[in-house]
C-alpha cells in the first residue's frame, strides 16, 4: 500500500513538475516581452520556469502588468523603503572600517543559523546511532536503511559547514552558503528517488526546498549584515 502511494504520488509530483516547465516556458518570452515594455525588469520572468514557483509568479506579474503602474509610460514609481533596500549602493572598504559599522558580526540572521547548524548537528549525530530514528525517517520519507544513512551523514557534513565557515570572514562565504542551500535540495531529491518512494512527507519537502532556497538565496545577496561582514561593503551614502 505504501509503495502504491508512493508511485501515486511520484506521478503526482512528475505530472505538476511537467505541467509547471510547459507553462513557465509557454508564458517567458511574452511576460519577457511585456515586462521590457512596461519598464519594470524583464528578468522578473525567469521566475515563471522555476518548477512550482512559476504557478504563483504567473499570476502575480500577470496582475502587476494589468494593474500596476507602469515606469516606461508614468515614471519611475517613488522610492519606498523596501526599494531602496533591494537597489542598495555598495561601497567597499577595508576590514578595519568594516568592523566599525554596526552590522558587521556574527548575529542577527547569520547568528540564527549558525545556531540551527549546531543543534542540526547534534541532532543528525545523536539520530544517527538511533535505531527508532531510522525506522521512523523510512516510514516518513519511504527510505530503505541505506538511504537513511547516507541522508543523515549527508545532514552532518551540510551541519558542519555552515559552523566551519560562517564565522570565516571571507568573500567567498556567501557564495558557499547558496551553493549549500541548492546543494541540500539537489542531494536530497536524489537521495529519496535513489533510496526510496515518494511519501507525503517527502513532497511536500521537495515542494517548499526551491523556495527556501529562494529566499535565502535572496538574503545573501542582499543582506546588509552579509555584505558588511563577509565582503567589506558598507551601504554607499
Amino acid at each position: 500500500m505504501s509503495e502504491l502511494a508512493g508511485e501515486d504520488l511520484f506521478g503526482l509530483l512528475l505530472s505538476g513538475l511537467v505541467t509547471s516547465v510547459f507553462f513557465g516556458v509557454l508564458f517567458l518570452y511574452p511576460l519577457w516581452r511585456s515586462l521590457s515594455r512596461a519598464g519594470f525588469k524583464p528578468t522578473l520572468s525567469l521566475m515563471v520556469v522555476i518548477p512550482f514557483v512559476g504557478y504563483v509568479a504567473i499570476p502575480i506579474l500577470v496582475g502587476v502588468l494589468a494593474f500596476g503602474k507602469w515606469p516606461a509610460i508614468e515614471g519611475p514609481a517613488e522610492e519606498t523603503s523596501w526599494r531602496a533596500f533591494s537597489r542598495t549602493s555598495w561601497l567597499s572598504v577595508s576590514r578595519e572600517e568594516a568592523a566599525r559599522n554596526r552590522y558587521y558580526g556574527l548575529d542577527g540572521w547569520v547568528l540564527a543559523f549558525f545556531a540551527l547548524s549546531a543543534t542540526g548537528l547534534v541532532s543528525y549525530a545523536v539520530n544517527f546511532f538511533n535505531p527508532f530514528y531510522n525506522e521512523i525517517f523510512q516510514q516518513e520519507y519511504g527510505l530503505t536503511s541505506d538511504g537513511v544513512t547516507i541522508l543523515t551523514l549527508f545532514l552532518m557534513a551540510w551541519s558542519s559547514t555552515f559552523l566551519i565557515f560562517l564565522p570565516m570572514k571571507y568573500g567567498f562565504v556567501p557564495k558557499l552558503m547558496i551553493a549549500l542551500a541548492w546543494l541540500y535540495w539537489l542531494i536530497y531529491f536524489g537521495i529519496i528517488f535513489k533510496f526510496g518512494s515518494l511519501t507525503l512527507s517527502g513532497t511536500v519537502t521537495l515542494f517548499f526546498s526551491p523556495v527556501f532556497s529562494l529566499l535565502y538565496t535572496w538574503y545573501w545577496l542582499k543582506s546588509k549584515r552579509v555584505n558588511v561582514t563577509y565582503l567589506c561593503r558598507i551601504p554607499a551614502p
